[in-house]
């Protein structure tokens, strides 16, 4: 089967051409999704199950999960003791068909079995620390939003991908492309609190590093020497000698224990030998760390602000009306305050020239500095905008008799206008369309038009690989009319309801869709 690290290659490496299947993967999701599925009630009772979940493995974690499944279980009441009792398509298939058919759902339990087994998948991984690095090669270290929900969510992915195409987990041709856009549906149909979740979860797999099968080779192989290392360093640099107490994260199999170098140290043969029985306090320590990794919040360093040798200016408030929808920045009397712009005139030009060339960029004027080589070298802005004799270049290194001079030379033009932006280590651009300017979004909404390009195109993506017993559906806009002939027909069959599908009828082109999200009974499988 694939491994989840080629799936974290190249995120937009799929184009939407020669699908035959009328299905987009976008009308799959609130079908898979577990938080489409369970109730705010269910989730709230769920939740605090997360951290028993997170320290079982196998069986362990099947039977949690189905008493978390008993315990949440709203529909009708069941013997829980006996599995071959409880409801299953597969005992009464023409019921549930129906079922499905009259209120487009799969049949109650089994769905609902799927989403808590996904619950706790999901959480489980969301709180695990266990990763396992992205992408291919050394070219490729970091974990993507994607790449992270593809791991979170691979189990929905894994279930879309077999019903919208067919494929099943590891299919030579074909798996790779639909799996990414099965995973991109997926992510663009998370709520915004889920989506912050993985951005925040990527973040702290990017921290913690390497697959754990390396991890170990790494411990065996480097890291006593790299903590004697340590040890000799502290004992020559500040006089102490340093034990250290090891405690390995889940998964990693390294003993917890206190690491001695005192033979090394020159404390003679003999290691420490501790005659206080500290096996409690071991076990312990082991528990808390296994119980609270991956819970903590992700300690991300906040945003560096740009250290400016200018100040606010005090005689010019930059108005959105000098630049919007507009490939120049206005300069009016009516904007500044001309009592006080020769004292502030360094600060007033510096905005004016930020201003002017944040414009014509996808950049806020804050994120983005003049460029002022560019512009000493004849590029950017057109001479014609300085005053005869005006040597271009940074403005701010003026005498304050040009800056003023410059000043009311612009004022005069009436605005100041970049023919090309530059960001910096880059060569100069052409102005970026009206719409993908920084004004072009509201503060606090940035790249929101981009996200919904996505988002649309994301959800929208069909199948073009396809797997063998794969039966395309009728278009949907055929779907209602199907529909309504096989409830009329199949209500009027009075005891035919294990005769199954008829050949030509409506069943024969959804049987699929039933049977490629059956869940199989009895029992949950973790």
């Amino acid at each position: 089967m694939a491994s989840s690290q080629e799936f974290s290659g190249d995120e937009d490496e799929w184009s939407d051409e020669g699908n035959v299947l009328e299905t987009a993967y976008g009308d799959k999701i609130d079908q898979h999704l577990t938080s489409r599925q369970l109730t705010a009630e269910q989730v709230r009772a769920l939740q605090p199950l997360v951290d028993g979940y997170i320290g079982l493995k196998g069986k362990e974690r099947t039977a949690y999960v189905q008493k978390a499944f008993e315990t949440v279980w709203d529909g009708d009441a069941i013997d829980w003791t006996k599995p071959t009792t409880w409801p299953s398509r597969a005992a009464n298939p023409r019921f549930t068909y129906l079922k499905m058919v009259c209120e487009l759902l799969f049949d109650w339990f089994e769905i609902m079995a799927m989403a808590i087994r996904n619950f706790f998948k999901e959480r489980g991984r969301v709180r695990d620390v266990i990763v396992r690095l992205p992408g291919k090669g050394r070219s490729r270290l970091d974990w993507t939003v994607l790449g992270v929900c593809g791991e979170v969510y691979k189990g929905v992915i894994s279930d879309l991908v077999e019903e919208v195409s067919g494929l099943k987990p590891g299919a030579k041709k074909g798996w790779l492309t639909e799996y990414k856009r099965a995973r991109a549906a997926v992510y663009y149909s998370l709520t915004e609190e889920e989506r912050t979740e993985v951005q925040v979860l990527c973040k702290q797999w990017n921290r913690t590093g390497i697959p754990l099968s390396i991890k170990k080779k790494q411990y065996d192989r480097n890291c006593r020497r790299l903590l004697r290392d340590v040890a000799m360093a502290c004992l020559k640099r500040y006089g102490v000698y340093v034990y250290f107490l090891v405690v390995a994260e889940p998964g990693v199999d390294v003993q917890t224990d206190i690491i001695d170098f005192s033979t090394d140290l020159g404390l003679g043969d003999q290691l420490f030998e501790d005659t206080t029985v500290i096996q409690s306090t071991l076990a312990r320590l082991q528990s808390f760390v296994h119980t609270h990794a991956g819970a903590g919040e992700v300690r991300t360093e906040g945003k560096k602000q740009k250290e400016s040798k200018l100040s606010k200016p005090t005689a010019y408030n930059p108005s959105s009306e000098q630049f919007r929808n507009r490939n120049s920045l206005a300069i009016e009397e009516k904007y500044f305050d001309m009592a006080n712009v020769a004292k502030d005139s360094r600060n007033v030009l510096y905005s004016i020239f930020r201003y002017a060339h944040a414009n014509i960029s996808p950049r806020r004027p804050g994120d983005i500095e003049p460029p002022w080589k560019a512009i000493s070298e004849g590029r950017c802005v057109d001479a014609r905008f300085f005053p005869p004799g005006f040597k271009p270049g940074d403005v701010t290194m003026a005498r304050e008799a040009q800056r003023m001079e410059l000043f009311y030379h612009l004022l005069k033009i009436g605005y100041l206008e970049f023919h090309e932006y530059k960001i910096r280590n880059s060569d100069p651009q052409p102005p970026v369309p009206f719409d993908r300017r920084w004004w072009a979004v509201q503060p606090g909404q940035a790249g929101f038009d981009e996200f919904e390009a996505a988002k649309a195109k994301a959800l929208a993506a069909r199948p073009t690989y396809f797997g063998n017993d794969t039966v395309p559906p009728p278009p949907l806009n055929n779907l209602d009319q199907g529909t309504a002939s096989l409830a009329q027909s199949g209500l009027s069959r009075e005891g035919s309801a294990d005769s199954g599908p008829q050949p030509g009828s409506a069943e024969l082109s959804m049987s699929h869709q039933l049977s490629s999200n059956s869940v199989q009974q009895p029992g949950m499988s973790s």
